[in-house]
């Protein structure tokens, strides 16, 4: 474990990227945006649903600008249960869409990707494509879907695969590893009155779901995270519940791993979080929580979001939850899971001009460190950068509109350039 307040050497490394960052690397080409202002947490209105009567699939192979001075406040996330089962089956599915089959990945995997967010979701065929094309460019090996139950299901029992069909098959012909983030609750699941990050009443209602979604790309997706920062309110209402969220993992995994036992299973990253009762909990106190509640066996790697925003990944302020990976690390030590993971499924930082935004230099910077920090882990899973490009015609004051490594008309940020040096593509 590194000593706290130590910069290793390689920081050294971090900060001379990002210098050649700012050296004139040409950017990528730009093209017209034509999606939807979205935030991290995937919109609670669903496209119209398309019932779905074709036969269901066979089962997966077995084979299977200024910088903001930093305050003692931790960042906050982008965006900031009954027990009883359904005993209803999942409805038949379409066939699975024409896509190289993706090949079982391990839980000590690396590599770099993007979290691109809910903004995946809305962007027109073309604009998906270019997006798809800009990741491969910088370098990326993996992306983190949205597989937005309150989208897919809107209406119980029928499903409208459209949109996370064209995604899945995009980045799977374009050879990108993909990451299935299943979260969020359709109305008709959850309590009246919730948003759709209330869990649902039923977990059975929410296995069903994840049947039918590994049956159809059970091929395609070989590593699944089980919801979203369920550690804070605004992602798990109306307050988190550690022993509730153990419910809905284990419901989720031991669907997964009946149909393919191969999957790695993540568990939903955890935000930068105080433990504030009805509010939040901290990452360390969640997983401590985590432990006491779920199965054995119900994960495969833990999920962690380990923004620093306005501070750096080597500072050492208490709340630094990148500085406190290592505590994390020895929660699952104590546990007996010495041979699991962590895996970073978001990382980054906000530009623009809102009140804890950074510059664009201090991103690159901020990304370089976390990136390199990670490298020589053995603990350490694949990071995934949130997020690729700023969400079209969002405010410049806006944080949440602001993650990009590109801006929204595609032109790079210094980050850019740093992401690809360090995932060795150019």
């Amino acid at each position: 474990m590194a000593e706290r307040g130590v910069v290793p050497s390689r920081l050294g490394l971090a900060r001379s990227l990002v210098l050649v960052a700012l050296c004139g690397i040409a950017p990528l080409v730009a093209c017209a945006a034509g999606s939807q202002p979205s935030t991290n947490a995937a919109d609670d209105s669903a496209t119209g649903a398309i019932t779905v009567t074709s036969e269901a699939l066979a089962d997966p192979p077995s084979e299977t600008t200024t910088d903001t001075a930093a305050t003692t406040l931790p960042p906050t996330s982008p965006s900031s249960t009954s027990t009883t089962a359904s005993t209803t089956s999942a409805p038949p599915v379409e066939e699975s869409p024409e896509a190289p089959t993706a090949s079982p990945v391990s839980p000590d995997s690396d590599g770099l990707g993007f979290s691109p967010g809910s903004m995946l979701l809305d962007l027109t065929a073309d604009d998906l494509d270019t997006d798809l094309d800009r990741m491969v460019a910088l370098g990326a090996d993996w992306i983190r879907i949205d597989l937005d139950w309150s989208r897919i299901e809107a209406e119980e029992g029928s499903y409208d695969w459209t949109t996370t069909d064209a995604i899945v098959t995009g980045a799977r012909s374009r050879d990108l590893r993909v990451l299935g983030l299943i979260a969020y609750t359709p109305a008709w699941a959850r309590p009246a009155g919730t948003p759709d990050k209330a869990p649902p009443i039923e977990v059975g209602d929410f296995a069903r779901y994840v049947e039918a979604l590994v049956d159809r790309y059970g091929r395609h997706i070989r590593a699944w995270e089980i919801w979203n920062e369920p550690n804070v309110s605004s992602f798990w209402h109306p307050e988190p519940d550690p022993a509730g969220y153990a419910q809905l993992l284990d419901a989720g995994s031991s669907t997964i791993r009946r149909i393919d036992p191969d999957a790695v299973i993540v568990t939903g990253g955890l935000a930068p979080a105080l433990d504030l009762p009805g509010i939040e909990v901290s990452p360390l106190t969640f997983l401590e929580q985590l432990y006491d509640h779920a199965s054995a066996g119900s994960f495969d790697a833990v999920g962690v979001h380990p923004y620093t925003y306005p501070g750096f990944p080597t500072e050492t302020q208490d709340w630094n939850q990148f500085a406190a990976l290592p505590d994390l690390r020895d929660v699952m030590i104590a546990r007996g899971d010495e041979t699991k993971t962590m895996w970073i499924t978001e990382y980054g930082a906000p530009t623009g001009e809102g009140q804890r935004s950074v510059s664009a230099e201090s991103q690159a910077t901020m990304i370089s460190e976390a990136i390199t920090e990670l490298e020589d882990e053995p603990w350490a899973g694949p990071l995934f950068v949130y997020s690729l490009r700023d969400v079209p015609n969002g405010s410049a004051t806006d944080i949440e509109a602001n993650f990009g490594v590109l801006r929204a008309d595609g032109e790079e940020k210094p980050a850019a350039a740093v992401v690809r040096q360090l995932a060795g593509a150019g």
